[in-house]
């Protein structure tokens, strides 16, 4: 005699209905959703956007009705020393913890020169304990920031003065403008050329 070994999904299957029968063929014929209306649909444009449905609105009309008397119920159980109540209540009417201002005397910054001694007085702070790693980093951040502004501002006034040199040198002396593409291609020298 054969001993078949049956697992517990073929059990399962046992007692399955047949979807074939459930749903009959034509149920997959149906339009796309997101997309039911054909494009020109004269019937409107359908649901108002932010428009609320009805169970949206009975719930919200329950909890403007019972909302005070929850609150209520949830406090007096937090006082009696319900933990789960009391977390609830700590969560929403504390505010989350936010970082603190930091006190920490800098020298002006007003140029790339005060960048150095800026960010000797952020690492010295952070040293001493004055200010955290944290606050460090993000004031070091701030002076980075402030550097790359600087240098941005120092190459634009050098191109505007190699501009305005390069111009007043041109119409000084009467020399004509030379286009740069036109430079790049050189004439072979003679003496590379009779070598090959």
């Amino acid at each position: 005699m054969k001993t078949e070994f049956r697992t517990d999904a073929d059990r399962e299957n046992d007692f399955a209905p047949d979807l074939n029968n459930v749903f009959p063929k034509t149920h997959s014929a149906r339009k796309p959703r997101g997309k039911p209306f054909a494009p020109g649909n004269r019937e409107g444009k359908g649901r108002p956007r932010g428009s609320r449905n009805k169970t949206a609105l009975l719930l919200q009309g329950m909890i403007d009705e019972y909302s005070p008397a929850l609150i209520r119920k949830l406090l007096k159980m937090a006082l009696e020393g319900d933990r789960t109540a009391l977390k609830l209540m700590a969560e929403r009417t504390v505010a989350p913890l936010r970082d603190d201002r930091v006190c920490l005397r800098m020298p002006p910054v007003r140029s790339a020169a005060d960048l150095t001694t800026a960010a000797a007085a952020v690492i010295d702070a952070a040293s001493q304990g004055k200010v955290s790693i944290e606050h460090a980093k993000s004031l070091m951040d701030l002076l980075q920031g402030f550097r790359g502004l600087t240098n941005t501002e120092d190459h634009e006034r050098r191109l505007v003065l190699l501009e305005q040199c390069g111009s007043a040198s041109r119409s000084g002396s009467g020399l004509e403008e030379v286009d740069p593409a036109a430079e790049s291609i050189a004439e072979p020298d003679e003496e590379t050329t009779d070598g090959v």
